[in-house]
C-alpha cells in the first residue's frame, strides 16, 4: 500500500479517471512490515458510485498485531473492502501512511507566521511534530502571547501532556500523516491569531 499511501494530489486524480472505465485494475503493492508476507497484489474498480479493493489470494496474509486501522485490517482478514465514494477509498490509502513512517519520528522545530489581517505585532508559531502510536501530534514549542482572552484549553484548543509537560493542538480525530498534522497546525495557529485579535472563538473543543 505503500506506493498509494505517498501518492500525489495528482496521482490520485488520475487513478479516479482510470477506475471511470468499469474495468478491474491490478497494481503491485508493498503492505506494512506488520504484515506477512510485505508484497501483495490489489485490484481496485468501481461499481456505480462506489468503490473496492480486492486482495488476491488474502487467506495467505497475516497482521498477527493490530496496527490500529481497522478498514486495512478488514482487507487482510475478508480479501475486500468497499467504500462510498473516490474521496472515501483515498482517505483509507492516506491513513494507511503513517504504519510506513518510523514509530518515534520527530521533525526538527518548524516556524510559522499565521495570517496576520489584524495588524497583532507577533504572529509567530514554533511546531514540532511527533509520530507516537500511529498518530501524529503537533507540539506548541511557541506561541504569542494571548493578552486579554482566556486561555483555558478549551477556548485556546490545547491539550496539556502531563508526561512532557507541554501542550499540543487538540483535534477531533487522529491524525494519521505529516501532511494532516501540519494542515491543522497551520489552520489553529490562524485561528488562534483571530481569537487574539478579536475574541473571536473557533467551535467546540476536540477530542485527545
Amino acid at each position: 500500500m505503500y506506493e498509494f499511501a505517498m501518492g500525489t494530489e495528482e496521482q490520485f486524480k488520475e487513478l479516479e479517471r482510470t477506475l471511470n472505465d468499469g474495468l478491474t485494475h491490478v497494481y503491485d503493492v508493498t503492505f506494512p512490515v506488520q504484515v506477512s508476507p510485505t508484497q501483495a497484489i490489489i485490484g481496485l474498480y468501481q461499481v456505480g458510485e462506489n468503490f473496492a479493493i480486492d486482495l488476491k489470494d488474502f487467506h495467505k496474509y497475516s497482521c498477527p498485531n493490530s496496527i490500529n486501522l481497522p478498514l486495512f485490517e478488514s482487507l487482510i482478514k475478508n480479501g475486500t473492502v468497499k467504500f462510498m465514494s473516490f474521496t472515501d477509498m483515498e482517505l483509507f490509502f492516506r491513513n494507511i501512511a503513517v504504519a510506513f513512517e518510523p514509530e518515534g519520528m520527530t521533525t526538527t522545530i518548524i516556524n510559522y507566521n499565521a495570517e496576520n489581517p489584524f495588524g497583532l505585532d507577533d504572529c509567530l508559531f514554533q511546531f514540532q511534530f511527533e509520530k507516537k502510536d500511529l498518530r501524529w501530534y503537533a507540539w506548541i514549542r511557541r506561541m504569542p502571547d494571548l493578552k486579554t482572552r482566556d486561555t483555558s484549553l478549551a477556548r485556546t484548543h490545547r491539550i496539556f501532556d502531563e508526561q512532557t509537560q507541554n501542550h499540543y493542538v487538540c483535534w477531533n480525530t487522529p491524525l494519521r500523516t505529516l501532511h494532516d498534522v501540519q494542515t491543522v497546525a497551520i489552520l489553529w495557529a490562524d485561528k488562534i491569531t483571530e481569537y487574539i485579535a478579536t475574541g473571536k472563538d473557533f467551535g467546540g473543543r476536540g477530542e485527545s
